[in-house]
Order: structure tokens, then C-alpha cells, then sequence
């Protein structure tokens, strides 16, 4: 039960419990004698299943208590015609109305399923054959990451390992970051440090 029909149920409870008493109330304030005792007894009983039953509506219990409580209504309505020949239409509706409202339903096996799905946690069972498995895939892949990158720190240029800018005298590795700023326009490569020293190019701060 979602929890906006769970308030709209306990508050239409509320509303028939109240009128219901009201109607016992003034019953009972009529009556004399055994009948007065018997009211005063018997609204006294339904009061304290009507709390019982507002306790441990949230377990499941409480709406079997309401059920009964309207059944007994009923028959102590039942009661008050034989005895003394009144019948209280307006009461009788109303009790009938909650027997309806509470009547004890079935639930579907499936209903079952979805409390047991909400309430139970699943609990989860791995493959150890899998998790190797999956473990020497995330390895290999780790594996081929590193060497994919230690490739390409080694990687050479096939300009040359070095460059240097045509409007300055500073080289760069060819990897380096200062190196990539440089326009291919003005680009001059070497193939080693000693070539561009050579050239009285002198080595950036990124050159080993």
C-alpha cells in the first residue's frame, strides 16, 4: 500500500470511528437499566479495540481489529432492534461501509513477492572462476595501458629528436611541451643535442 492511500484509509477509519461513537454515545445516554450497562460495557470494549488496533495498524494487525469492531457495531445494532424494537439506519450505514472498507482481502502470490523484494535484502553471490577471469582481463588491460605508454615517452621523431625555432637559439626535445608551441614554419630539427649545439643552439630546461 502506497503510503498516500495508507493515510486516506486510517483517516476514513478515523471519521466512521468518531461518528460511530458519537452514535453509541447518545444510544447508551438513552437507554435504562440492563441495556444501559450492556452499552456503556460494550462501547468501552470497542474503544479499546479501536486503540489496540490503531497501535498496530502499521504491522498488519491493526485493520483486522477495525474489521471487528465494525462487525460488532453491527451486531450490537442488531441487538438494540430485538430488545427494543429501534433500528439506527444512520449507524448501520456506516458500519457497514467500514466493514466494506476493511474487509480481509487475499493478496496475490505476487504481492507477496513484491513485500519480499522491498523487505529482504538479495543477497549476492560471485564466481570466483569469473572474478579470476575478470581479474586477468583488468591486468592485461593495465598492461598493455603502461607499455601504450611508455611507447610513446620513447617514441621518436622522425623530424629528429630535437627542435628549435628559426627566430631563436634555445632547442627543445621534441616531446616537450615548448617544443609543440613552436610554428612548423619555424622549425629546425636535429637529431641529436650535439648537432644543435653545434648550430650554437643551446638546450632548454626540458632537455636531459
Amino acid at each position: 500500500m502506497t503510503p498516500h492511500n495508507h493515510a486516506w484509509k486510517l483517516t476514513s477509519y478515523a471519521v466512521l470511528f468518531v461518528l460511530l461513537f458519537f452514535g453509541l454515545l447518545q444510544v447508551t445516554l438513552q437507554a435504562r437499566g440492563k441495556v444501559f450497562a450492556l452499552e456503556a460495557l460494550g462501547a468501552l470494549v470497542l474503544a479499546l479495540f479501536v486503540f489496540a488496533g490503531g497501535l498496530t495498524y502499521d504491522k498488519g494487525k491493526g485493520e483486522k481489529l477495525f474489521f471487528a469492531v465494525f462487525v460488532l457495531v453491527i451486531a450490537n445494532l442488531l441487538f438494540l432492534r430485538a430488545f427494543t424494537g429501534d433500528l439506527y439506519v444512520v449507524m448501520l450505514l456506516f458500519a457497514l461501509v467500514g466493514v466494506a472498507l476493511g474487509f480481509p482481502r487475499r493478496c496475490a502470490p505476487r504481492c507477496y513477492d513484491d513485500d519480499r523484494k522491498t523487505e529482504e535484502p538479495h543477497s549476492v553471490v560471485f564466481d570466483p572462476a569469473k572474478n579470476g577471469e575478470e581479474k586477468k582481463v583488468g591486468e592485461k588491460g593495465k598492461m598493455e595501458q603502461e607499455v601504450k605508454t611508455e611507447t610513446k615517452n620513447t617514441a621518436t621523431f622522425s623530424p629528429g629528436k630535437y627542435v628549435a625555432s628559426s627566430k631563436s637559439n634555445v632547442f627543445h626535445e621534441a616531446r616537450c611541451d615548448w617544443a609543440k608551441k613552436v610554428s612548423k614554419t619555424h622549425q629546425l630539427w636535429f637529431s641529436s643535442k650535439k648537432e644543435a649545439e653545434e648550430k650554437k643552439y643551446k638546450p632548454h630546461g626540458c632537455v636531459n
